[in-house]
C-alpha cells in the first residue's frame, strides 16, 4: 500500500475521536476502490479510444476526430460531476488512528 502525507476532509460519525493533525489511516473497501478506478480511469479511456476510432472511420479527419473525442470526454466528466453527491454517498471511507 502506498503511504503519503495528504490533507483530506472526511465525514465521520466518530469525529470526536480525532483531532486536526492526528496521523490516521484512511481506507476504502476493495470493491469500491475498484469501482472508483473504473469511473476515473477505465471508462474515460474507453470513451476516448472508442470515440476516436469511430469518428475517424466516419469523418476520415484525424484532428476533427480527436477534438470531438475530447469534447465527449469532457461531457463524460461533466456527467460524473453531476452525480458527485450520489457518488459521495456510495464511496465511503474508514478512518482509524495510525499506530
Amino acid at each position: 500500500a502506498e503511504s503519503k502525507d495528504r490533507e483530506v476532509d472526511i465525514d465521520t460519525a466518530r469525529w470526536r475521536d480525532f483531532s486536526e493533525g492526528d496521523p490516521v489511516v484512511v481506507a476504502i473497501n476493495h470493491t469500491l476502490g475498484f469501482q472508483a478506478v473504473v469511473f476515473a480511469y477505465l471508462l474515460p479511456s474507453v470513451v476516448l479510444l472508442a470515440s476516436v476510432l469511430t469518428l475517424l472511420s466516419v469523418t476520415g479527419r484525424e484532428v476533427l476526430s480527436v477534438l470531438l473525442s475530447l469534447a465527449l470526454l469532457a461531457v463524460y466528466f461533466l456527467v460524473l460531476y453531476g452525480f458527485r453527491h450520489r457518488l459521495q454517498r456510495k464511496f465511503t471511507f474508514q478512518v482509524s488512528h495510525r499506530e
